[in-house]
């Protein structure tokens, strides 16, 4: 019996040390939060995603609604450098049927940011204490 509890007490020490070892010396989740603007416009509907630099660790995603974004709670961004990625669908000034073999139109839903800011995105951002609280991102074509 006493072998079974050491081996119990050994499984959570090994299980639970690789979570301990990244609670502490600043590497904690931090809140980050902006605007978006695409052409010095906010982008109405999108997606804001930061993804680690070196592929490594959690990548974070949310809505971008009116130009704002914020990452809070569990969604927090781990510091470090991260690729950023942009998107954002909207209609894009053409027509097309709603259904197939239908005669009514619709507006055609497309992305509106090219990709050099989403698939392509060579923007960048250190997320550490001193540029969470506040990142904008304004685009330009």
């Amino acid at each position: 019996m006493n072998r079974c509890r050491r081996a119990a007490g050994m499984f959570a020490l090994i299980c639970c040390v690789p979570f301990l070892q990244g609670c502490g010396g600043g590497s904690s989740p931090l809140e980050v939060s902006g605007h978006v603007t695409y052409n010095g416009k906010p982008v109405e509907n999108g997606s804001i995603t930061f993804e680690p630099e070196d592929k490594n660790g959690p990548t974070r995603s949310q809505s971008i609604v009116n130009g704002e974004y914020k990452f809070t709670g569990l969604h927090a961004v781990p510091p470090g450098p991260k690729v950023v990625r942009i998107q954002a669908f909207g209609p894009t000034g053409k027509m097309v049927s709603d259904a197939p073999g239908s005669t009514k139109m619709v507006p055609a839903l497309g992305p509106l940011i090219p990709d050099e800011f989403n698939s392509k995105s060579k923007l960048t951002a250190n997320i550490d204490a001193s540029t969470a609280a506040k990142l904008d991102f304004n685009l330009t074509k």
